[in-house]
């Protein structure tokens, strides 16, 4: 027969090539289309590093009911679910798209001794922002006081002068702007 044209590279372990920069791994079924297990300590099982703008570094897209975009299990004392760092100008660590009912942009649970769901840090803004039509809600499990230590459920610092600690707006009728209801002695 004449030479194959074009030329495909034939190599040792063919099944790699699925692996290649541009490929598309496919799976039905019940079972994990990728599945990567660590169990040593540091470093990460999934590490990407994107430096162009508007880039996504995970891109998940899930249109079944009960099917997370990214789902991570951490069991290490001190191991993170996601690690997110951004270094650009209005780039959000994790930036969440949902359109299904009662599926949240980003959901946190944890287990483990003093690990918070959700937690959040920036050195410009907002560690941890948020915006819904039925407004902003902040609990925290050790909210109270004691004779040593506040613990408030929500807690605002402002540092710059003419920026109040909070800003209340209402325009509906019978809308108070601060209402408190206190259950406790004193």
């Amino acid at each position: 027969d004449p030479e194959m044209t074009p030329r495909q590279e034939i190599n040792p372990v063919p099944y790699a090539l699925s692996l290649r920069p541009g490929a598309v791994i496919k799976g039905s079924g019940t079972t994990d289309v990728l599945r990567i297990t660590k169990s040593d300590a540091g470093n990460a099982g999934i590490n990407v590093t994107m430096a162009g703008a508007n880039s996504a570094g995970i891109f998940a897209h899930t249109s079944a009911g009960s099917s997370p975009g990214v789902a991570v299990r951490t069991m290490g004392t001190g191991s993170d679910g996601v690690v997110v760092l951004t270094n650009g100008p209005e780039s959000e660590g994790v930036f969440a798209v949902t359109t299904g009912r009662y599926s949240p942009g980003v959901k946190g649970l944890s287990f483990g001794p003093d690990s918070p769901g959700v937690s959040g840090e920036s050195s410009k803004t907002a560690g941890v922002s948020g915006k819904g039509m039925d407004g902003g809600f902040f609990t925290t499990i050790s909210a109270g006081t004691s004779e040593d230590d506040l613990h408030p459920g929500v807690n605002v610092s402002t540092l710059y002068r003419y920026n109040p600690g909070t800003l209340i707006r209402t325009y509906g009728g019978d809308s108070p702007a601060v209402m408190g209801e206190t259950f406790g002695e004193n």
